[in-house]
């Protein structure tokens, strides 16, 4: 099959659907990227802190160096109580530079969202389309149409769900399962997937103190993340709900101001505190923290859901767009080597959505070691729980336990990272932990689009 005979519509033009659109276009697979919003970026959300296995994928889409430029190397990771006494001063960021060879990069959400925009070849960039919010989604013999609000429509092959947690794609996908067989409608995922057991509300402004420091402050129910980059802070002010919900939580903004009063007195590191920040904010938000793994990520080959659509973790392991990466990957593998392969026109969907549901299973276990770890670290810096609270106040904070932790439970699995199969390119970063997927100049590339 030609590769203009196979068309992807992405709806969502975030970090992760951004990131599909690079693979995509490398893989010379025809494609159009479907954005809500009237604009590429707005000033909304807060850090995004892209591990050495998702910069390596980067590096495959040749926009590293300015990737490197943008974000801020994190270096220091410290805790401390309420009352400001630290109890943990660790070297965690340069142990994983030790075993992958670089630290950990962290931006803010809406810059790295515009490079990503403006590094897209001048090819992929006219496949993206603002002001385009779905409507609905209908199966056809030949693929798929997508129908947005303004009533514009786009015809495909596939439909690639990236547009976050509460994905439209998700709920479509789950309409067309149950129209197509109405006991789905007691097996399928439910229309909220995830439950939410804690609420959280994030602010940028500018840095405040040197960069690179991820700071936590610990106290039962309530916790704090400060992460600084190279031009901005942040804060995470997390809260534990008096009970789980399904129900989505936004925050308008007095509702933001009113939770983040709970935690002006708290410190973010030695002579700062939440008040001395907050002031001075650019933007502020607050919403609940879903948590949980769909266990349907596609229908009859021609829906598929990746990243937050398909998965959603507490942010405090900063694990959430890392694995969004993960999926781009390993889903634009398989649709690579699914549409070289094919020489059937129509498309054996049948074929396809075996292709779907192996990527759902290879990413699986990983993910749900993800979603434990990630629930796992947002306890322990809430004190959840008596045993949370000696392992994040009298385990964890110990330098050799965390050294022990990093060797033998997150190295391992950091080196197994999936990288995009068909594009060639150097290894930028080499450690003590050899990568699983190395990355070579000898893999054939895709036909340029």
């Amino acid at each position: 099959m030609t590769s203009d005979a196979f068309r992807v519509i992405i709806i969502g033009g975030g970090p992760s659907g951004i990131t599909a659109a690079y693979a995509l276009y490398h893989a010379g697979i025809d494609f159009v990227l479907l954005e809500r919003r009237n604009e590429v970026t707005e000033d909304q959300g807060a850090s995004l802190v892209l591990s050495p296995s998702s910069l390596r994928v980067f590096h495959q889409f040749g926009i590293l160096d300015q990737l490197m430029e943008l974000g801020g190397k994190v270096k220091v990771n410290k805790a401390f109580t309420v009352d400001g006494q630290r109890f943990m001063h660790a070297n965690a960021y340069g142990i994983l530079k030790e075993h992958h060879g670089i630290e950990p990069l962290a931006f803010h959400r809406a810059h790295l969202i515009q490079a990503l925009y403006d590094n897209l070849p001048k090819a992929a960039k006219l496949r993206y389309i603002t002001g385009k919010k779905l409507a609905s989604i209908t199966s056809t013999e030949t693929g798929v149409s997508v129908t947005c609000d303004d009533g514009s429509s786009y015809t495909g092959s596939l439909v690639v769900g990236a547009d976050g947690v509460h994905s439209m794609t998700r709920q479509e996908m789950r309409r067309l399962a149950i129209k197509s067989n109405p006991s789905y409608e007691t097996t399928w995922d439910p229309i909220r997937p995830y439950t939410t057991n804690y609420l959280c509300v994030w602010a940028s402004f500018p840095r405040p103190s040197e960069p690179g420091l991820s700071y936590e402050t610990h106290s039962r129910n309530k916790s704090i993340m400060y992460i600084t980059g190279k031009e901005r802070g942040w804060i995470f002010l997390y809260k534990k709900l008096s009970s789980s919900t399904t129900d989505r939580i936004a925050l308008n903004s007095d509702e933001v101001n009113e939770a983040a009063n709970e935690f002006m007195d708290w410190p973010l590191a030695e002579n700062l505190k939440v008040s001395d920040v907050w002031e001075d904010r650019y933007n502020a938000g607050g919403a609940g923290l879903e948590e949980g793994i769909c266990n349907n990520w596609s229908w009859n080959g021609r829906v598929v859901l990746v990243a937050d659509a398909a998965h959603k973790f507490t942010p405090n392991a900063g694990l959430g767009f890392n694995n969004g990466i993960q999926d781009v990957a390993a889903l634009c593998n398989k649709l690579k080597k699914f549409v070289s392969a094919s020489s059937s026109n129509p498309l054996d969907f049948i074929t396809l959505e075996s292709r779907l549901k192996e990527y759902r299973e290879e990413r699986l276990d990983s993910l749900m070691s993800d979603l434990d770890h990630s629930a796992l670290v947002t306890r322990m810096h809430a004190w959840s729980s008596t045993w949370t609270w000696i392992m994040a106040r009298y385990v964890m904070s110990w330098s050799f336990v965390q050294k022990l932790f990093i060797t033998y439970v997150l190295s391992p699995k950091i080196q197994k990272a999936e990288v995009i199969d068909f594009l060639p390119t150097s290894e930028p970063f080499e450690g003590t932990f050899k990568w699983l997927h190395p990355l070579s100049k000898d893999v054939a590339t895709g036909p340029s689009m």
